[in-house]
């Protein structure tokens, strides 16, 4: 991979799907200039969170087709896809057969059961489900779902919430240091099957302690950490705060073993 921009976009971000993204990046202004796109969630079936509630993995063909996707591998664009991991949405076919056939479903250890935790506090499912990273159901969608977005030309993948899959109700997500560690090893073994590269969300808590593993272990992280020295700039109309956090991000990492995105908290990319 090179080192031109990468685009960021949700499919109807320029125009009403994706195929108006892909008529704008041949126009001659354009022709050669992004060497990646990185295509938002809603790419896919979704109801909720802007795409990162997932129904299924299957194209949203009011959005995209791969035909949209078959032009920009021909344009030299590597295309970087999104992987929820976390969760799933209420609406999957998952969990709405097991809303449907209880303990009879062959879904019953998909997603974490959150009812005895919640027992007495008034709790409800809601929207997202948290999936049981112990269910081997869960194993082998993750292998299907990779599978697929392999099928759909990606040559990155962005392995979303990573660090809140592996969780126990009743202990702190990012104290399960040792789990953690087996759930990045064991996915790790796919990168290499279907030549993808993996790249995952780094949080500030997290970036201290786990950058530099993960880039040892080839994974890009993927970090929001430009995203106040972004507003601020917008705001104070200054460039003095953009240059202080560029310098700060380039001496805590490497700047080519990490995608740093810069962007607003409300996902709106600059």
């Amino acid at each position: 991979m090179n080192s031109k921009p990468m685009l960021n976009a949700y499919p109807d971000s320029l125009g009403g799907n994706l195929g108006d993204i892909v008529t704008l990046l041949k126009t001659e202004a354009l022709q050669d200039v992004f060497s990646s796109f990185y295509i938002l969630p809603s790419l896919y079936h979704s109801d909720l969170d802007r795409g990162f509630s997932v129904i299924d993995y299957d194209l949203n063909e009011q959005l995209a087709d791969r035909e949209d996707l078959d032009q920009l591998k021909n344009m030299g664009i590597n295309l970087k896809l999104d992987f929820i991991l976390n969760h799933a949405s209420a609406q999957s076919p998952q969990f709405r057969d097991l809303v449907e056939k209880g303990e009879a479903s062959a879904y019953r250890d998909f997603f974490i059961d959150w009812n005895h935790f919640w027992e007495g506090y008034g709790r409800q499912y809601l929207g997202q489900m948290d999936v049981n990273i112990q269910s081997p159901k869960v194993w082998e969608f993750y292998r299907e779902t990779l599978e697929k977005i392999a099928s759909y030309g990606a040559a990155i993948v962005r392995l979303d919430a990573f660090a809140y899959a592996p969780k126990t109700p009743g202990k702190k997500t990012f104290s399960m240091i040792r789990k953690r560690g087996n759930f990045y090893r064991r996915s790790m073994r796919w990168q290499n099957l279907w030549d993808l590269r993996f790249c995952r969300r780094s949080t500030q808590r997290m970036m201290k302690k786990y950058m530099r593993h993960l880039q040892k272990k080839a994974m890009q992280p993927m970090t929001f950490s430009c995203r106040d020295w972004s507003l601020m700039r917008l705001r104070t109309g200054g460039e003095r705060t953009l240059r202080h956090g560029r310098r700060r991000l380039w001496k805590r990492r490497s700047p080519r073993s990490t995608c740093s995105a810069v962007m607003t908290a409300s996902r709106f990319w600059i």
